[in-house]
């Protein structure tokens, strides 16, 4: 917190942008070499009610901090969002999840 009020952690991001960003790079490769996200990929493999397509896309898509990766597409799609996912596998089509659910926002 005092890095921000002085100013040092914007002098140290300048910094490490202008030489290329290796810190942040380093960190950016050691999370997406994690165990978890192994493990989250073979999870997301055994979850039946999710389409093929579907965990091919969010296992080739994900990478934390990637460059032009906006934050509406993470909301994108009808399964991309948890809730959907379970209202889905409890039988409930594509097109009734459109319409707006009382008590869950979509």
């Amino acid at each position: 917190m005092l890095g921000n009020k002085s100013g040092r952690f914007a002098k140290e991001w300048i910094l490490e942008r202008k030489i290329g960003a290796p810190i942040l790079n380093m960190m950016r490769k050691q999370e997406k070499e994690h165990l978890i996200e192994e493990t989250g990929k073979k999870l997301r493999k055994m979850m039946r009610w999710l389409e093929e397509s579907e965990i091919e896309r969010k296992d080739q898509n994900y990478s934390p901090g990637k460059k032009g990766m906006r934050s509406d597409s993470v909301k994108k799609g009808i399964l991309c969002v948890p809730h959907r996912s379970l209202l889905k596998a409890m039988g409930l089509t594509k097109e009734k999840l459109k319409k707006p659910i009382v008590g869950i926002a979509s």
